[in-house]
């Protein structure tokens, strides 16, 4: 069975899900490992006990506006953590704004940051 790597993913749903590729590029063949997605809030808190970066990641309101709440300094922090992790992709829903917070740390850490619209 071949692997279905981010790319694949992005270039099958662009229309329907109306993607938009924020940064990243150059991790698009990551390999979607598992077919679950995640919405992990708590892990901008530190809490990675049930943190699984093979799955997508699927950030929305709840977790921007849990970023905004923080010092500048505590959210690029919450957000290099989450980075770190070797993470295959994150989808941001609603076109939502993406700070750069993210778009700076997601090419350099290989993660593919996808915006819907």
């Amino acid at each position: 069975m071949p692997e279905l790597t981010v790319k694949d993913l992005f270039e099958e749903q662009k229309e329907p899900l109306r993607l938009e590729l924020v940064a990243g590029g150059r991790s698009l063949d990551n390999p979607l490992s598992n077919p679950r997605l995640q919405k992990y809030s708590l892990a901008f808190s530190g809490f990675y006990e049930n943190f699984h970066p093979e799955r997508v990641q699927v950030l929305g309101e709840t977790e921007l506006r849990y970023l905004a709440t923080l010092s500048e300094e505590s959210a690029r922090d919450a957000i290099r953590t989450f980075c770190a992790y070797p993470v295959c992709c994150i989808f941001v829903t609603k076109g939502l704004d993406v700070s750069s917070e993210f778009t700076a740390p997601a090419p350099r850490a290989s993660v593919a940051l996808d915006r819907t619209g």
